[in-house]
């Protein structure tokens, strides 16, 4: 998920460079693994970013594994299609 302060701060670079990385992992079989993208307004979800560890909310990438146990982790790297 692409977090960002509040809406407005949404960097159009990231939200391309997210859509070319998910279009690289799209399989031919329907047994594959499904990737989504999500941005999340860190002003309208306050809950969700303290679940999430997030102190500060400058713009980050949080990939998050939704299943029966929740797992996270936070991006360190650039944000462009090649780093994530």
């Amino acid at each position: 998920m692409y977090v960002v302060p509040n809406a407005s701060a949404s960097d159009e670079g990231v939200m391309a460079a997210l859509q070319e990385v998910k279009t690289g992992f799209v399989a031919a079989t329907e047994s594959r693994i499904r990737f989504s993208f999500m941005r999340l307004d860190a002003s309208a979800e306050p809950a969700m970013i303290k679940s999430l560890n997030l102190v500060d909310v400058a713009p980050k990438l949080v990939v998050m594994n939704a299943g029966k146990r929740k797992r996270f982790l936070h991006h360190d790297g650039d944000m462009n299609a090649k780093d994530l």
